[in-house]
């Protein structure tokens, strides 16, 4: 069984990977990586949770006795084949929307928060996808169901929608706003699922490339282990969060302005997330 497993989650573009890559680089913890570095076909094939084709709300009563001890012998036999000692630590951006899955099958499990502001994630993800569809062949869909996540589609399927709407959520090509609305979605949920876990840290990504040590440390003392000095991923580039006009045209810049007005007073009452607007 696992111990006080480590769990990252927050957008897509968050900065999930680099953070986790850092955590990883203190002895008392393990970045636990199997096929990939978010553990998918393990999520979904032992733990049963949908996260690609479609990728659904989950809750406690998703988990079962034999999924919770299935999911609980599968990672630790990963972080033994990987590691001598250390907490288990995953990162997932698609998790956000499986919190209580997740405190089911590990209830003292910590969960760390790291954001980007939405400006930033928005470019970053529309980056994201335009390279998955030229290099993947695969597009990402987003259902209007608010609890849902990106699905993550053959490249075939973007010209079967006659939808506008659909079209409209479909990446390359849809509306940033979207984007945003996943945003605001994730971390919408995140702030009412994180009062169910006994230890949670909160990170903004523009804190953690401006001073990973110090963020590092808060983060540790916040997970009950001794801060150290790491070392740290050659790939920390402070103007990551400043590129987004360079991204993103004149009228996705103009669109993502108005959500960000029309949803001003929600964006502003998140306490886990970067909600820097100026």
């Amino acid at each position: 069984m696992l111990d006080r497993p480590v769990f990252v989650v927050g957008s897509v573009r968050s900065g999930t990977a680099l953070l986790a890559r850092s955590l990883g680089a203190h002895p008392a913890l393990h970045y636990v990586i199997n096929t990939d570095p978010e553990l998918f076909d393990d999520w979904i094939h032992i733990g049963c949770a949908p996260m690609r084709e479609t990728c659904p709300t989950l809750g406690p009563d998703a988990v079962t006795p034999e999924v919770r001890d299935a999911l609980h012998r599968h990672f630790a036999a990963l972080l033994a084949r990987e590691a001598t000692d250390g907490r288990f630590l995953n990162k997932n951006p698609h998790l956000w929307n499986k919190l209580g899955y997740l405190r089911a099958i590990f209830p003292d499990a910590a969960l760390v928060v790291t954001s980007r502001d939405m400006r930033s994630t928005v470019a970053s993800t529309k980056r994201m996808f335009e390279s998955h569809a030229r290099n993947r062949s695969l597009i990402h869909r987003l259902p209007a169901e608010p609890g849902t996540c990106w699905r993550i589609l053959p490249a075939r399927d973007e010209h079967s929608a006659s939808d506008p709407e659909v079209v409209r959520r479909t990446f390359p090509g849809g509306d940033v706003r979207v984007i945003a609305e996943y945003w605001l979605r994730v971390y919408a949920t995140i702030e009412t699922e994180r009062t169910g876990f006994d230890s949670v840290a909160v990170v903004r990504h523009r804190d953690f490339v401006e001073a990973p040590e110090s963020t590092l440390d808060r983060v540790a003392t916040a997970l009950s282990i001794e801060p150290r000095s790491v070392e740290l991923p050659d790939v920390i580039r402070r103007g990551r969060n400043t590129r987004w006009r360079e991204l993103l045209d004149d009228r996705e810049q103009r669109d993502l302005e108005i959500f960000i007005a029309e949803h001003a007073d929600r964006i502003a009452a998140l306490r886990c997330a970067d909600t820097t607007l100026a």
